[in-house]
């Protein structure tokens, strides 16, 4: 059973849905540092989430620079 779980969730999980997990982890850690209020990092994951600029850097695999981008971002609002 678990062998036929780990194929079937292999087929639905894509290596951009993984870079954004990883990206979220990075999100999450910096914002963690700069921003208090829960209920504001909550409200930033979601733009980051939705950002243009985001999703196209993580469609084309560029994990580093959706980084950088964020970075950026997140330094804008201190």
């Amino acid at each position: 059973m678990a062998k036929q779980l780990r194929k079937k969730i292999q087929s639905i999980i894509t290596e951009t849905d993984i870079l954004f997990i990883e990206l979220q982890e990075y999100v999450r850690y910096l914002l963690k540092k700069h921003v208090s209020s829960q209920d504001d990092r909550k409200e930033f994951m979601i733009h980051v989430n939705e950002d243009e600029i985001v999703q196209k850097l993580i469609e084309e695999g560029k994990l580093d620079e959706a980084k950088k981008y964020v970075k950026c971002l997140i330094e804008k609002i201190n």
